[in-house]
C-alpha cells in the first residue's frame, strides 16, 4: 500500500453504519472450487467439499484445506456427518476415521494453542512402569476394547464396543512413595453418558471425563502410597455406537522428597508483532514436589531476554513467573524459535517454541480495543482512495464478550468501492452473513472460538484503488429471530504489501 497508508490508525468507537438488508444474499450458490463458506438460512454450507448444516459450521474447527491432503471424497462424507451431529449406528470403518479425525484435530490444536493447562515434565512408561508390569482388566472377562501400549509416551485404552456393558482397565502397583502425574484426553462419537474414562486409585475409580464432555483434556498430579495400586479405566453403559477412548500422555511417577516442575505454558503464538516494539510475555513454573526447584539455566534466541536472576530457587508448593521481553528488529514472517529451560527436577530441560509474524514498522495497521458491535453494524477504517494492493492479512484479535453465539471470526473485514457502506463489496474476510463480495475468505480460529491470529494470504494480490476497508459483525442466525448477537473485540489487523 502507498505510504500515506503505513501509519498506526487507533479506534475505539468511530461512526458506525448497518448494511441494509438488500444487501445479503437470500440465497447462496456455490463457486470458486467449493472455496467459500456460507451460512444463510436453511441453505447447506460447502467447505472446501465438505458440506455441513447450518450453523453447525460454527463449530467446525477449519481445518479444511489441511483435510483435503489426508482424506478422501468418502472419509470426508463420514467427517461431515459427524462434525454435523449426525447420530447413528457406525461401522468399525467410520469410527476408525472419526478417530483419526480427532486426533489430527486435537494434534493441530495442540500446536495452535498451548492451552493453560500445567505441563509436567515426564519419563512415561518406562523402567519400574513400563507396560511390561501393567495388567490389563475386563470386567466382565468377555467385554471388549483395547490397550495400545505400542508408544512409551502415549498410553490409549479404547473402551467395549461390542453390547456388552463393562469396563476394560490397566492397573499397576505402586513401587514407592510419591506423585503419580500426567496428562489426559477423552474422546468419543457416542452421546450423552454411555461411556466414560478415568484412572483408578487401589479401590477407588475416578471420572475424568463422559461423553458429554467430549473431547476434554486435562491434568492430574495424585499423591500415592507404595502397594497402592493405580490405574486407569474407559467404561460403558450400552457398549455400543462407538466406545470411549482415553489417551494418557507426560506420565511420571516422581518419589517423595524430590522437586516436581510444572510449567504453566504461555501463549507461544505472539502472532503480530511490529518491528521495534518490545512485546512481554511469562511463564509460570510452580513447585509440587517436595523440595527445592533450582532453575539453573535458560538458553534464548536472539531479541528475547528475561528479568529473572539465576539460579532461581523455587520452594515446595511456591511459584514464580519469569518474564520475557521480545524485542524484535528486523522483519520475519515467520519467527519461530525455541526456549529451553535447565531445572533439577525430573524431565530437565523444558522447552518450548515461541512464534510471531514480525512486521516492518511501516506496515499499515489499525488497533481497536473494546470495540462494541452487534449484528450488521460497520466501523470505517480508512476513507475511499487507498491506492496499492495487498498479498496479505495478518490479523491478532480477541473476542472479550460474547452474547447469543457470536465468536471471534465473526469480526468481519469489508473492502468496498466507495465510502458508502452499501457499495458493491469487493472483499469480505470472515463472518457468515453473504454481503455478495466478488471474494469472501474466512480467518482461521484459535482458541476455543476467542482469538483469530493466523495471516490470511491472497493467492493474487488484491488491489485497493480507490477502495474503503470496514471492520464490523459479520453474524446472523435467520433459524432464532429472537437472538440478537453482539461482541466486543480487541486487537489489531496489519494489511501487508
Amino acid at each position: 500500500m502507498k505510504k500515506n497508508l503505513m501509519l498506526l490508525l487507533v479506534f475505539v468507537g468511530i461512526n458506525s453504519s448497518f448494511l441494509s438488508k438488500s444487501t445479503y444474499a437470500q440465497h447462496v450458490n456455490i463457486d470458486q472450487e467449493g472455496e467459500r463458506v456460507f451460512l444463510k438460512g436453511n441453505t447447506e454450507i460447502f467447505h472446501n467439499r465438505v458440506m455441513i448444516e447450518n450453523k453447525n459450521v460454527r463449530t467446525f474447527n477449519l481445518l479444511t484445506p489441511f483435510l483435503r491432503t489426508v482424506y478422501n471424497e468418502q472419509e470426508l462424507k463420514i467427517i461431515d456427518q459427524y462434525t454435523s451431529g449426525v447420530r447413528k449406528n457406525r461401522s468399525e470403518y467410520e469410527i476408525q476415521i472419526i478417530r483419526d479425525y480427532q486426533k489430527r484435530v486435537h494434534q493441530k490444536q495442540n500446536i495452535i494453542n498451548a492451552g493453560n493447562e500445567p505441563i509436567f515434565s515426564a519419563s512415561g512408561f518406562t523402567d519400574e512402569y513400563a507396560y511390561e508390569y501393567w495388567d490389563i482388566i475386563r470386567e466382565p472377562s468377555n467385554v471388549g476394547g483395547s490397550v495400545d501400549t505400542s508408544d512409551p509416551s502415549q498410553l490409549i485404552i479404547t473402551g467395549p464396543d461390542d453390547g456388552i456393558e463393562g469396563h476394560i482397565s490397566i492397573v499397576i502397583d505402586v513401587v514407592d512413595d510419591g506423585e503419580w502425574i500426567f496428562e489426559w484426553h477423552y474422546d468419543s462419537v457416542d452421546i450423552s453418558f454411555f461411556d466414560e474414562g478415568g484412572y483408578l486409585l487401589t479401590n477407588e475409580y475416578t471420572q475424568l471425563a463422559e461423553n458429554a464432555d467430549s473431547p476434554a483434556s486435562g491434568t492430574e498430579q495424585i499423591s500415592v502410597t507404595q502397594g497402592d495400586k493405580i490405574g486407569f479405566r474407559v467404561k460403558t453403559v450400552d457398549g455400543k455406537n462407538g466406545p470411549g477412548i482415553l489417551t494418557i500422555t507426560n506420565f511420571d511417577v516422581v518419589p517423595a522428597n524430590e522437586p516436581i516442575a510444572s510449567f504453566n505454558k504461555l501463549q507461544e503464538i505472539l502472532s503480530l508483532v511490529i518491528v521495534g516494539e518490545e512485546i512481554n510475555f511469562t511463564l509460570d513454573v510452580t513447585n509440587t514436589g517436595d523440595d527445592n526447584l533450582e532453575v539453573s539455566d535458560i538458553s534464548l534466541p536472539a531479541q528475547i531476554s528475561y528479568t529473572v536472576s539465576l539460579p532461581l530457587i523455587i520452594e515446595p508448593g511456591a511459584s514464580e513467573t519469569i518474564t520475557f521481553i521480545f524485542s524484535p528488529q528486523v522483519q520475519e514472517l515467520d519467527y519461530s524459535e525455541n526456549i529451553t529451560i535447565t531445572h533439577n527436577a525430573s524431565g530437565s530441560p523444558f522447552e518450548f517454541t515461541v512464534n510471531a509474524n514480525v512486521l516492518d514498522e511501516n506496515v499499515f495497521v489499525t488497533e481497536f480495543s473494546n470495540l462494541e458491535l452487534v449484528s450488521g453494524e460497520f466501523t470505517q477504517i480508512t476513507a475511499g482512495g487507498n491506492a496499492g494492493s495487498l498479498s496479505q492479512i495478518y490479523p491478532d484479535f480477541n473476542i472479550d464478550q460474547s452474547v447469543d453465539e457470536t465468536v471471534a471470526r465473526d469480526l468481519t473485514l469489508l473492502v468496498t468501492s466507495t465510502p458508502d457502506i452499501n457499495s458493491d463489496v469487493l472483499l469480505q474476510i470472515g463472518g457468515t452473513i453473504n454481503f455478495n463480495a466478488d471474494q469472501w475468505l474466512n480467518w482461521n480460529e484459535g482458541t476455543l472460538g476467542t482469538r483469530v491470529f493466523t495471516p490470511v494470504n491472497f493467492t493474487t494480490a488484491f488491489l485497493t484503488d480507490a477502495t474503503t476497508f470496514w471492520i464490523g459483525h459479520g453474524f446472523e442466525d435467520e433459524d432464532d429471530e429472537e437472538l440478537e448477537p453482539s461482541g466486543i473485540w480487541s486487537g489489531r489487523i496489519a494489511f501487508y504489501d
